[in-house]
């Protein structure tokens, strides 16, 4: 298992990057629309996450090149990011999220040097484990901001890119699949890891967001979610066959779970709005005991997202598709992502960018 210890650190920086690089993208056009009380071209950013597209006539002729290429990309707009303005960020972190996105793709063949297979699902879900904990390690650092991407930090952004590089001289990139025939299951995987990501992204990689948001403990949450996330890479290390005694029907049912407890955990701190300007104030209390109960079970809950991410990525592996089958799930996994974006968005703008926004008015959960 040592052997394979670059090829996680590659995926937990790729993920760590991603949700850096996202994030602040999203923020930076938020930021620069907010000012103008109104959504402008910037907005158009979000179509980065649909990019990666733009390098699969090239997968077969130039993989290696297209591995290197992408990381260069990763590597100097990330570093960079901390350093530049909000309208600078934009382009940046949009180029830094096409690369990442596009060499999770060109990875997915990849084994460390000396390994007789590759097993890219159990080596993804625990760098997306590991990347949860540096996120959270980032922010509890930055007192709330990742402290990655604060100019006082940006030299950590530079490191990170760095050992990204050396790990990915210790790897076999493998070759591209030769079959030309169409593959069941592609589209679906790709749109699979897409809303694993997101859910990561949204709701678990910023502690300090969950604690404002619930009122809950920000030292309690912090623990739980980097305990449980150093629990999946230890149990994962030393019991690789564990997972195999999941059901399918167990995982659904811990998938419904999580979501029906994050659901619940939005709605029970939702603020009712006034419905009129001439209604009373509303007045808002601290939590009661009851409301943090789905919050702690969200909590306990969410390490099947790694699951997750290992079956699907298992499951794009073994269907060896070819380039051209991946374009589907790009495309609806890239769209869908920035659907949820902006349901986000428009909770919180409702006010003025209507019509489309108004019935998002308190709706926070809905994205979920």
């Amino acid at each position: 298992m040592k052997k394979s210890f670059p090829i996680i650190f590659v995926f937990a920086v790729l993920f760590l990057f991603f949700i850096q690089a996202a994030g602040t993208l999203v923020e930076s056009i938020y930021i620069l629309n907010l000012m103008n009380s109104s959504l402008n071209e910037k907005a158009a950013g979000v179509l980065f996450f649909i990019t990666p597209v733009l390098l699969i006539p090239f997968y077969k002729k130039f993989p290696r090149g297209l591995v290197w290429f992408t990381f260069a990309l990763t590597f100097l707009t990330r570093g960079a990011l901390p350093y530049l303005k909000t309208t600078q960020q934009v382009l940046a972190s949009g180029v830094a999220t096409f690369a990442v996105l596009s060499l999770f793709l060109l990875l997915l063949n990849a084994k460390a040097k000396e390994e007789d297979r590759a097993q890219t699902g159990l080596w993804a879900s625990l760098g997306l484990a590991l990347a949860l904990g540096l996120s959270v390690f980032l922010r509890t650092t930055g007192l709330g901001l990742d402290y990655s991407l604060i100019p006082a930090g940006g030299w950590v952004g530079w490191a990170l890119g760095l050992c990204l590089g050396l790990l990915l001289l210790q790897l076999d990139f493998g070759n591209a699949p030769a079959s030309t025939e169409k593959k069941s299951g592609v589209t679906t995987s790709i749109l699979g890891l897409f809303l694993v990501l997101a859910l990561v992204w949204f709701s678990f990689s910023a502690p300090a967001v969950i604690a404002r948001w619930t009122e809950g403990n920000y030292t309690l949450i912090v623990v739980l979610i980097s305990l449980l996330s150093l629990g999946w890479i230890l149990l994962s290390l030393l019991r690789p066959t564990w997972l195999d005694r999941v059901t399918p029907s167990g995982l659904i049912l811990w998938n419904a779970l999580l979501t029906l407890s994050l659901t619940a955990t939005i709605l029970a701190h939702r603020v009712p709005f006034p419905p009129t300007p001439d209604s009373p104030p509303v007045i808002v209390t601290s939590p009661t005991f009851a409301a943090q109960i789905p919050l702690y079970l969200t909590l306990l809950l969410f390490p099947v997202l790694f699951l997750d991410l290992r079956l699907f990525f298992d499951r794009l592996r073994s269907a060896a598709p070819a380039p051209r089958d991946l374009v589907p799930g790009i495309l609806l996994g890239g769209f869908i992502l920035v659907l949820l974006i902006f349901a986000h968005i428009f909770t919180n703008v409702w006010g003025y960018v209507k019509p489309v926004s108004t019935p998002f008015r308190n709706q926070f959960w809905f994205p979920y």
